[in-house]
Order: C-alpha cells, then structure tokens, then sequence
C-alpha cells in the first residue's frame, strides 16, 4: 500500500477507529474510490441514523465484516445497516 494516506493505512492493518480525513485534503478521485484498498469504487455505504456514507468495495467488505466493525469508518456511528449503492 504505498502511497496511501495514514488514515487508510491503519484501516488496512486492522484498526477499527481511524482518524477521521479532512474533506479538502482529498482529491474528486480520491473521494470515489474504496476507503480501504484506495483502488477499487465505493460500492457498499454505511447507514446509520438515517445518514448513509459511502466507504468501501466489494472486495474490502468482506475483511470489514470479519473484522467486525460496527462503527462508520468515515463518522464513528453505530452501523445500522450496510447497503450496496448501485
């Protein structure tokens, strides 16, 4: 993972709460793609109190399943539901 930013790179070794990323430090590309993986395409949001954040692929969903996250990785509130965004 070169060239990932810190934050993304503590989610990537398994962190459940990173740091929350500044919104003008990302590029319009940067804000589409995986949180995780940096590459693949938000496919999958997080829905919680009536609020959805878009955050990881198809193939990052799985580990983040695993790994039993209950918190947004963008916000830190209680997951209510993940949902795929097509």
């Amino acid at each position: 993972m070169t060239g990932a930013v810190p934050w993304v790179a503590s989610i990537a070794q398994g962190e459940v709460r990173p740091a929350q990323p500044r919104r003008e430090d990302l590029d319009s590309e940067t804000r589409e793609q995986c949180l995780v993986c940096l590459d693949g395409p938000r496919h999958y949001g997080f829905l919680h109190s009536g609020t959805m954040h878009l955050g990881v692929c198809g193939n990052c969903l799985p580990s983040v399943r695993q790994r039993g996250v209950t918190e947004c990785i963008v916000c830190r509130s209680r997951i209510d539901q993940i949902i795929r965004v097509h």
